[in-house]
């Protein structure tokens, strides 16, 4: 039997124990730390975190850390009052006072320089936030979830508190060559999504398909095998791929 929720397929024996954490964890207001490679569907488990837990109601923010500079991410975290940063002409919120009620998901959040992790330890430990050029600091109420592409075992990339708060609950998120059983389920699911976009049927798979997709490394693993079918589908004759 397999089980689907949001852009995730649960047939293989390990993507199934998968599941079973995420139903544990969903429940708890704790941060959780998910490792796995880019594009093994970290995004994919903590939007399910989000979704069975109580901040369900709430907003998910995602924000992939490794994209911004040291000053970006700071002014990203705490927000900022108008006037109060260079361009800031009108006042935003961070990245807590937007996720204020649901899930915050940090991406690569090992590459936040140690200043800014000092910042995100405050908040996670205190509630608060203060916007730059805030007189106050206000509450905020949210789950963190966060993810590494790189393991976090020793070494330096994070600090040790920081790192103490962060992999409490810490989650392996299997790459696709490890869950050989949902290759053809993930397969079908992102041919009925593309299928939908382009206002097609959804294209059988040929068994030299099907054999092949179960025969390739997956190097790439979720976001590899969607782009392949998306051009697959493109190319589909009389129905098959």
């Amino acid at each position: 039997m397999s089980a689907r929720a949001g852009n995730a397929v649960f047939v293989d024996v390990a993507s199934r124990a998968l599941s079973d954490v995420i139903d544990e964890l969903a429940p708890l207001s704790d941060p959780v730390m998910l490792q796995g490679e880019p594009g093994s569907g970290k995004a994919f488990v903590a939007r399910l975190l989000h979704a069975r837990g109580r901040q369900a109601r709430g907003p998910f923010v995602a924000v992939d850390c490794s994209t911004l500079d040291a000053d970006a991410q700071r002014v990203a975290l705490l927000g900022h009052e108008a006037g109060s940063v260079r361009g800031g002409f009108a006042a935003q919120p961070g990245w807590f006072e937007r996720a204020h009620e649901g899930t915050l998901f940090l991406d690569e959040v090992q590459t936040l320089v140690p200043a800014v992790q000092a910042l995100l330890l405050g908040v996670v430990q205190g509630g608060l936030v203060q916007r730059i050029g805030a007189p106050r600091a206000c509450v905020v109420r949210v789950r963190l979830v966060c993810a590494s592409s790189v393991a976090l075992d020793g070494g330096r990339a994070l600090l040790p508190g920081l790192r103490a708060k962060l992999c409490r609950h810490f989650v392996s998120v299997p790459g696709l060559a490890q869950r050989p059983d949902d290759i053809v389920p993930l397969a079908y699911h992102f041919l009925g999504r593309h299928a939908q976009r382009l206002h097609t049927v959804v294209p059988m798979l040929t068994p030299q398909a099907e054999w092949a997709l179960r025969a390739h490394a997956w190097p790439g693993h979720l976001r590899e095998m969607e782009a392949l079918l998306q051009r697959a589908l493109l190319r589909c004759v009389e129905g098959r791929v």
